[in-house]
């Protein structure tokens, strides 16, 4: 990334400022948290499928449930923190084992790192001294680079023509994750149409990635609304797409 392009931090004026602050301010909060979403996999044709959840206890216990075409529940699994226990019905066709990687997945970011995604919040966590939101610029030659800082001033007041670059760093079952992330923002209905794609990356010089997500969602004032969240590890890809969230 830092070998192709140049990453300038966005100043204090920029818009993506304000989009990132209120994600942060409204993912936990909600006197009844709560999410509705179809769900589908890339690795199995499944019928029609619903997720539903309700997180309790200020969102550290996450009750979950697989339904559906019916309205029947095909599988339910608990979060308390990272600690999952989970049930099935014995006569569903579909296997309980598939069932089970998800929401094995999902245990590994536990019941608050489930809603930090679901939010989107977690590629705006500053912890570590690089963290933070950037304006990508493609390398220019060398009688141009007293232009940039007259450019960027520029086009920070044109954000959606601007390409956002962030990191920032998360704890996934104990271990440090960087999340570096493309973000763009586009101005909607007096609020911001939001994408953010992620790449998370660990080990060694955190050259090894195994999870990928892609959230996109709508943004205003005291408004947080995910649209959908896809994550692809080396194995499986999961979509949700969600009708309703509070």
């Amino acid at each position: 990334m830092k070998k192709k392009h140049e990453l300038v931090p966005v100043l204090n004026d920029d818009q993506i400022l304000k989009v990132s602050q209120i994600i942060q301010n409204r993912c936990f909060v909600g006197k009844n948290p709560q999410f509705l979403a179809d769900f589908n996999t890339e690795s199995l044709r499944l019928p029609p499928i619903e997720i539903e959840g309700i997180w309790e206890k200020n969102f550290s216990l996450l009750k979950s449930s697989v339904i559906g075409p019916l309205g029947t529940e095909f599988f339910s699994f608990q979060l308390d923190g990272t600690d999952i226990s989970y049930s099935a019905d014995k006569n569903i066709s579909i296997s309980n084992d598939y069932f089970e990687q998800f929401s094995l997945l999902f245990s590994k970011l536990g019941a608050e790192g489930i809603r930090s995604f679901m939010c989107g919040e977690y590629a705006f966590k500053t912890q570590r001294k690089n963290d933070g939101l950037y304006i990508v610029k493609e390398k220019v030659r060398k009688e141009y680079s007293e232009n940039i800082q007259t450019n960027i001033d520029k086009e920070v007041n044109n954000f959606e023509q601007n390409k956002y670059f962030s990191i920032s760093n998360i704890d996934v079952s104990g271990k440090n994750i960087e999340v570096q992330s493309y973000v763009s923002v586009t101005a909607k209905d007096n609020g911001y149409a939001v994408a953010i794609d992620s790449k998370f990356y660990y080990g060694f010089f955190s050259h090894d990635t195994q999870i990928e997500v892609k959230w996109v969602g709508y943004v205003a004032q005291n408004i947080l609304k995910p649209t959908s969240v896809v994550f692809r590890s080396k194995n499986q890809t999961f979509s949700i797409y969600f009708s309703e969230f509070q």
